[in-house]
């Protein structure tokens, strides 16, 4: 799994110090972007081919370590609560992501304009302390307690 950061991102994951590929740009890249909303650090990351993003708000940098296991259960959190198939994308393995330079300016123009309205919309519905926040990895239903 190729996950293609952001100059902030890879800076808030450490900066000089992070091994980074260089691989071809394919569209099963993943593409991760730091972004500031009401002074919270805020995720989105995006795959490549098929634009499917995940937000997630109140990020903490202990949060995304390990950063692939907090990909890959991010992921496919997002995939079971819009009640896609877990295998809709190949390769979520949380031990082989490889991070990389961004490499698509289309991408990156997606994001930013979803980043943006993103942020309208959280004004709009009262800030992210208003909003119900997502659940990192939601209990299937044939799982929940009853009381």
């Amino acid at each position: 799994m190729v996950v293609r950061c952001t100059k902030k991102m890879l800076d808030l994951l450490g900066g000089p110090s992070l091994t980074l590929s260089e691989l071809p740009p394919t569209d099963e890249d993943w593409y991760l972007n730091l972004v500031w909303i009401e002074r919270q650090k805020c995720l989105l990351l995006t795959h490549a081919g098929t634009l499917f993003s995940v937000f997630r708000a109140g990020v903490q940098v202990a949060d995304l370590r390990p950063l692939g296991s907090y990909l890959v259960e991010t992921i496919q959190s997002e995939l079971r609560a819009e009640g896609l198939p877990a295998d809709t994308f190949s390769g979520l393995q949380s031990d082989t992501v490889r991070l990389a330079k961004t490499a698509s300016r289309s991408t990156l123009g997606f994001m930013t304009e979803m980043a943006f309205e993103l942020g309208w919309i959280i004004t709009d519905k009262g800030g992210l302390q208003a909003a119900p926040r997502p659940r990192p990895s939601p209990v299937p239903r044939s799982q929940r307690a009853s009381f």
